[in-house]
């Protein structure tokens, strides 16, 4: 008895851990096979969302066949046949930014070669700008947003009131602010994205032109990195913030009634990637008109100010066969 009792518990010492161990391999496998499986439905999903091409005809097919594989309800001929013609929906929420899925997928298309804007520093992409390796700008998703935009218009130029991206970005990602852009162009030129194009920021406020009111529903906001009028204080120059600015970065003024204002000047930088992040977004929907804020709010708003030269972007806008020097 005593024998048996030994042997019965060398044999448990031995196939208890193996058991355990042969169990848990099977389980990472399982857990391997489904994060495997999860990657393709993912890559085909994506494929599927893009415009279909006769370039990507097997691709989209490869992806359908993807979709129905892992899926318990089968696609039908005509579903099929859809999705063959036809692109899948966007997301379409109106209480969440999809932001950061975008770009993660269009990062994915990125590294395989795809989306390259054709001789053009910008693209647009799933109403995301991408750069000229046609990859997503840097963004930073914010929840001061609405649902989709009625109508592509307008576009809207700001300045921040502040130089710092930093105070902008905290800004604008505290829900309490109920402010936003879609694009932000930093002192350096950096473009940085907050809202999908087809989604609407909360830059306009009260507004109207021409027969529309409420143009955030019509417009694409585009916000720069300035502190706009200054005033004089102790020998310098002073935001309302409390901010202080060298000569160097500071346009005087005398207005009609004698006072000398300063405005914050912008870089060549901030000009040269506004223009062409307009140009892209004037190819990508049918715009009407490019305005500053003071235009669509007047009595209320001086942005972008006297510094930002919206008059030549007007121009090329009405003469786009010229460029914007």
């Amino acid at each position: 008895m005593e024998k048996a009792e030994v042997l019965s518990t060398m044999l448990a010492a031995v196939l208890v851990p193996l058991v355990i161990g042969v169990i848990g391999h099977l389980i990472n496998q399982s857990i391997k096979s489904n994060e495997l499986s999860l990657n393709y439905i993912r890559l085909a999903v994506g494929i599927l969302k893009e415009e279909p091409k006769p370039s990507t005809k097997n691709l989209r097919i490869w992806a359908i066949d993807v979709v129905n594989n892992y899926s318990d309800v089968k696609l039908s001929t005509d579903a099929r046949r859809e999705l063959q013609e036809s692109p899948l929906p966007l997301i379409e929420s109106t209480d969440s930014n999809p932001l950061t899925e975008r770009v993660e997928y269009l990062n994915q298309q990125a590294a395989m070669g795809r989306n390259i804007p054709e001789d053009l520093p910008f693209g647009i992409s799933q109403h995301t700008l991408l750069d000229s390796l046609g990859k997503p700008v840097s963004s930073i998703e914010t929840q001061n947003l609405s649902g989709k935009i009625r109508e592509h218009r307008l576009v809207i130029l700001h300045y921040t009131g502040t130089p710092s991206r930093e105070g902008t970005v905290k800004w604008i990602s505290n829900t309490r602010a109920k402010a936003s852009m879609h694009i932000f162009i930093d002192r350096d030129g950096e473009v940085v994205q907050f809202v999908p194009f087809d989604y609407v920021a909360w830059h306009a406020g009260v507004s109207t032109w021409q027969d529309l009111t409420g143009l955030n529903n019509y417009s694409v906001g585009i916000s720069f990195a300035n502190a706009g009028r200054l005033e004089q204080k102790d020998g310098g120059w002073v935001s309302w913030t409390g901010d202080e600015y060298p000569n160097s970065e500071v346009y005087v003024q005398k207005e009609a009634s004698g006072k000398v204002t300063g405005w914050h000047t912008y870089t060549d930088a901030q000009i040269v990637k506004a223009a062409q992040v307009i140009e892209t977004i004037v190819q990508a929907y049918p715009i009407e008109a490019i305005l500053a804020h003071s235009e669509v709010s007047p009595n209320r708003k001086i942005d972008p100010g006297t510094r930002f030269p919206i008059q030549r972007i007007q121009i090329w806008y009405n003469q786009p066969d010229d460029q914007i020097t």
